[in-house]
């Protein structure tokens, strides 16, 4: 079994990270994939969430802690701490993902050798109300210029978000936690 971890930090509108759990509560997952979904509310406590009978799936677990405020990068590291898994998500809790969300990253990021990682390969559900950021992100390379990365290339800390990342659990913990340096500006 792969088992796959979802890491959300979480400060902002109850709601909407409800939206967001809820779209992965209805994941299409391969067979051999076991998801939990790990949400840290970065001071505060994220809303209860229960999975809909309709969507009730025996391999897809939620997590929702409360921590203290420390900004996200400690709280993903907080929520990272004594997990085993073959795959981290790191997700936003304002995004909803669509039924293959989990699943392309699994597939992409296992067809590549370890020490890959996977940014930017996220279906996501479209909102009914784009907002100026969302037609910025579609329609433009203004914000992600993600038109232009070339494979096997470095890139700054701009294309690095860890919205829509997956990379190997073993990988990860080679690399190091989150750096807490730029502690709570704000939340990407």
């Amino acid at each position: 079994m792969i088992e796959v971890s979802v890491i959300i930090s979480f400060r902002g509108d109850p709601a909407t990270l409800l939206w967001t759990l809820d779209g992965f509560a209805q994941q299409h997952l391969p067979a051999d994939v076991a998801l939990e979904v790990r949400v840290g509310g970065d001071g505060c406590s994220p809303p209860a969430f229960k999975i809909p009978a309709e969507n009730s799936c025996a391999r897809i677990r939620f997590s929702l802690l409360p921590l203290p405020r420390s900004g996200a990068a400690v709280a993903r590291n907080l929520l990272l701490d004594g997990i085993n898994s073959d795959v981290l998500i790191f997700a936003n809790h304002d995004t909803r993902p669509d039924r293959e969300f989990v699943s392309t990253h699994v597939r992409r990021l296992l067809s590549l050798p370890p020490g890959s990682m996977v940014l930017g390969s996220s279906p996501y559900e479209a909102t009914p109300d784009k907002t100026v950021f969302d037609v910025l992100k579609e329609d433009s390379p203004m914000i992600f210029f993600y038109d232009r990365l070339k494979a096997n290339q470095l890139y700054d800390y701009r294309y690095a978000w860890t919205l829509n990342l997956s990379i190997r659990q073993s990988d990860f913990k080679r690399a190091g936690d989150f750096s807490s340096a730029l502690r709570p500006y704000g939340y990407e």
